[in-house]
């Protein structure tokens, strides 16, 4: 059995011992009920008990230790030696003298009890100890409680602070993990700015270029037309520089026959000149429209 707080309650009965109010005053058994001076606290005494009322902290002792000697509660503990029972492990005795619930273990409330030599394991001599709690009513025991109290006061904050640390270290990587995935954002919004502004100068180029390209195929059909026309202006003088010379050699013929071959050979050989001129003007042409293609 362990120090403690307890219910001490006849076998036979099953009545609790129990202190009479105020100091020295007797002790007797009565009908169980949640009052303070039904319960004792159990103080370790060497190899025995001091047992002490809960209500007037009085300690239970004997008037002397004669044969049917007074059980009652004083000021002066006694070490009371306790002896489990055989069978029932729950059940003590007082060890040479045992207490004694007189009337043979009557269970009217207020019956005495007496402190008597140890005869027979009988029911009314025996108690069972019914724990109620840890206190002993000493200091000692009340500072061990205390700092019991306060070490699971404390192992309580740091489990919180260490809950609430794990929390911020969570909290704290997540918005790591924020701040690099924002970063990684930026990045890419810079790059894709980045990527507009040039796709914004390509178009500006392409403008250009399609600027210039108008431009050039306006100057190409302007060519074009200054070639056409240089052809006809050609074509035309030409024809009409033969039709004259033709003219000249019809009325040259008439006069004289022989100089009329000769002057029909050099016009077919003009012609012949002229047409070759024709083709290369108009392979000139080709070769430009090609170009400008």
């Amino acid at each position: 059995m362990q120090p403690g707080t307890f219910k001490i309650i006849n076998a036979k009965s099953g009545t609790a011992l129990t202190a009479s109010g105020g100091h020295g005053g007797d002790v007797f058994c009565w009908e169980k009920h949640g009052g303070r001076s039904q319960l004792w606290f159990l103080q370790s005494s060497g190899a025995g008990w001091k047992i002490k009322n809960c209500a007037n902290g009085q300690y239970l002792t004997a008037s002397n230790t004669d044969n049917v000697a007074t059980v009652y509660c004083g000021k002066y503990p006694i070490s009371w030696e306790l002896a489990q029972g055989p069978t029932d492990h729950d059940l003590y005795m007082v060890r040479d003298r045992i207490f004694d619930l007189s009337d043979w273990g009557s269970a009217r409330n207020g019956t005495k009890v007496y402190l008597c030599m140890q005869l027979e394991w009988m029911a009314h001599r025996r108690w069972k100890f019914e724990r109620f709690g840890d206190d002993t009513g000493e200091d000692h025991h009340k500072l061990l409680s205390q700092i019991k109290d306060k070490n699971q006061e404390l192992l309580s904050r740091d489990q919180r602070i260490t809950e609430l640390t794990a929390t911020i270290t969570t909290q704290v990587s997540q918005m790591n993990q924020l701040n690099e995935t924002n970063r990684q954002l930026q990045v890419k919004l810079d790059q894709a700015q980045e990527h507009a502004a040039g796709i914004e100068r390509e178009l500006a180029k392409l403008r250009a270029d399609h600027s210039n390209c108008h431009k050039a195929s306006t100057d190409r059909t302007s060519m074009q037309e200054a070639l056409d026309r240089a052809h006809n202006q050609i074509r035309d003088r030409d024809i009409e520089i033969l039709k004259q010379q033709l003219q000249s050699m019809r009325e040259k013929a008439e006069n004289n026959p022989s100089k009329q071959q000769r002057e029909i050979e050099e016009l077919r050989g003009m012609v012949l000149g002229l047409t070759r001129s024709v083709t290369q003007i108009n392979e000139s042409n080709d070769t430009r429209r090609n170009n400008m293609a």
